[in-house]
């Protein structure tokens, strides 16, 4: 709210002031431009950007192109000696890459999905392969971006997901690993090179332990057996039948759909298979009660 306020008492101080220069002849514009200026681009508004362009547009018509140029240069100039101090940042961001003056939060976020996307062709060449999985490799995939406020702004932070999807027997602790190692010496040291104080945090948010086929014959047994399907299949998906193995409890994967037709646009489900689920449930019933 008192940054609308103070945006709109600068518009009319620019504005009134303009005014009263253009009636007054007597009045030394040069120096009234000036502080129009400072009051102009000194009010920085909430995407980095300023009012400068008001007072260049309201102000050519009484200074011309050159002196108007050279008074926004001088407040320009003033504003940045004035505020050297103002563009650190005081409160880190949980969760980000934090930077200071001299340091480009998005430029090592860069560099550290550039890492992941190269250790995804690692594990893509890896000798530790799966045929029942498609892709029969781990996986490592960086879902979403961002950070910083305007393009000539150093960027403050940088915040990215990425996940990685590795094949039973290769936990999530081996990529995690080999991203940190990346961190910690290549990427803090480049962030850090100016300046001490930024850091990179790594959050995670969800482990789940994949599925494995030891000790869950007598389950995919009577899975396939009501379902009257011949075989099971991996799936290339996570679900919580792993940390119920973990507890120790035998499960298996089984339900209607297909990951082929899941999280993409247009995504179904045909109702045949919800029959099919329907009738799987009814015979877990019948099996469960006798």
């Amino acid at each position: 709210m008192l940054e609308k306020i103070g945006l709109a008492v600068s518009v009319v101080l620019i504005l009134t002031g303009t005014a009263w220069i253009s009636g007054n002849a007597s009045t030394s514009q040069e120096l009234a431009y000036s502080l129009l200026a400072l009051i102009a681009f000194g009010l920085q508004l909430a995407d980095g950007a300023t009012m400068g362009f008001v007072f260049i547009i309201l102000a050519l018509p009484g200074l011309g192109w050159l002196p108007t140029l050279f008074t926004a240069s001088a407040a320009i100039l003033i504003l940045a000696v004035i505020r050297r101090d103002d563009i650190i940042p005081q409160h880190p961001t949980a969760g980000a890459l934090l930077q200071t003056l001299g340091a480009n939060a998005v430029a090592i976020g860069c560099d550290i999905v550039s890492e992941i996307g190269r250790l995804a062709r690692v594990f893509e060449t890896s000798q530790k392969l799966d045929p029942r999985f498609d892709p029969p490799y781990s996986t490592l995939h960086v879902g979403t971006i961002h950070g910083g406020t305007a393009c000539n702004i150093l960027a403050r932070e940088c915040a990215f997901h990425w996940e990685f999807r590795g094949l039973p027997g290769v936990p999530t602790a081996v990529a995690a690993g080999m991203v940190q190692t990346y961190v910690d010496e290549v990427a803090l040291p480049r962030l850090t090179r100016f300046v001490s104080g930024p850091s990179i945090e790594t959050i995670m948010e969800v482990d789940v332990p994949a599925l494995t086929a030891e000790d869950n014959e007598q389950a995919a047994r009577l899975a396939l057996r009501l379902t009257g399907s011949d075989r099971a299949i991996a799936a290339p998906f996570a679900s919580e039948a792993g940390h119920f193995q973990r507890a120790g409890v035998r499960a298996v994967v089984c339900g209607p759909g297909s990951i082929d037709q899941a999280h993409k646009p247009d995504e179904f489900l045909a109702a045949s298979q919800l029959t099919a689920c329907l009738a799987f449930m009814r015979a877990l019933a019948d099996e469960l009660s006798r």
